[in-house]
């Protein structure tokens, strides 16, 4: 399977600089995926576009956290949701 490296900056490195951010890799295929969405869409690279969604689903799963928190649930329940919240919303964007 082929990889891209994804880099939120051309700064120094991560261990340099903990605001520069962390290199990933991401499957060929999804990259590619994301290539083709970008036209139609503010994301001018694949970075700001897997960013941006990250940021959206954690932000949605701290909401849903603290929904449950307000609700009652205990920590060990909320793992368990992270993760599967997680899941779900990655698989409504097509990732998974």
């Amino acid at each position: 399977m082929s990889n891209r490296n994804l880099s939120p900056t051309d700064g120094p490195s991560a261990d340099s600089d903990p605001a520069a951010g962390r290199q990933l890799r991401l499957a060929e295929h999804l990259s590619s995926r994301i290539e083709q969405r970008l036209p139609g869409t503010e994301f001018d690279s694949v970075e700001e576009y897997v960013t941006f969604v990250m940021e959206s689903v954690l932000r949605e799963i701290d909401e849903q956290i603290d929904e449950q928190d307000d609700a009652g649930h205990d920590a060990s329940d909320r793992e368990y949701d992270d993760t599967e919240a997680m899941q779900d919303r990655l698989e409504s964007l097509g990732y998974l």
